[in-house]
């Protein structure tokens, strides 16, 4: 298991998402990439890294022990 750090910046997003549905669909999101290390960028936090579901995105970069999250994104629904 790895540790999944949130950056402020990420933090402050993943507190004003619009809904509980939407904080449910990044937690699932983070652990998705959390859970596929073949797929993290070079560890060392020097390489930014993307992940995309239906509603939002992460960015992150990768160290020996985890992912650190720098921004977090959720597109409106209409």
């Amino acid at each position: 298991m790895c540790d999944v750090r949130l950056e402020w910046l990420a933090a402050e997003v993943m507190d004003e998402l619009p809904s509980a549905e939407a904080r449910t669909a990044v937690q699932a999101l983070l652990a998705d990439a959390a859970g596929h290390p073949d797929r993290w960028p070079a560890p060392g936090g020097e390489e930014i890294a993307h992940a995309f579901g239906t509603w939002c995105w992460i960015s992150y970069v990768a160290y020996a022990d985890g992912l650190e999250v720098r921004d977090i994104g959720w597109a409106q629904q209409s």
